[in-house]
């Protein structure tokens, strides 16, 4: 997969949205793989690159915001987990509303995360976050 994202960057340029898709699934192999400090930067730069390419409301922004969330909790990382659900949130409720089911789920993930970032160092794991959603 890594010489595929190498081909997609030469062949199309690293600003093209399949090209970003594929960043965004390499870090899913390597997340897969429990390779986090490998999966993390590729996230991170793949949800940049969306929201400068795509815009902030694009669904694969949010996606793709809410997998880098994902391997922040996965890794403990709590502090910066909680401003990327925030974003989640608020791009939820500017396109769904503030009453749609995933909005009220998610703003729930939130309360839970944030209730954890306080009151553990060690932070959840994502069965716990699903199972008090």
């Amino acid at each position: 997969m890594r010489q595929s994202l190498l081909g997609l960057e030469r062949i199309l340029g690293p600003d093209h949205p399949q090209t970003i898709e594929c960043r965004n699934n390499l870090a899913w192999a390597y997340e897969s793989a429990g390779d986090l400090t490998r999966a993390i930067p590729l996230y991170e730069r793949a949800v940049a690159d969306f929201e400068r390419v795509m815009g902030p409301d694009h669904p694969r922004t949010a996606g793709c915001r809410v997998n880098l969330v994902r391997v922040y909790v996965s890794s403990g990382d709590l502090a910066r987990a909680v401003p990327q659900l925030k974003r989640v949130v608020s791009h939820l409720e500017r396109v769904l509303g503030s009453d749609h089911p995933d909005t009220l789920m998610t703003r729930d993930v939130l309360a839970t995360t944030q209730q954890w970032a306080v009151g553990s160092a060690a932070g959840p794991t994502l069965d716990e976050i699903a199972d008090s959603a």
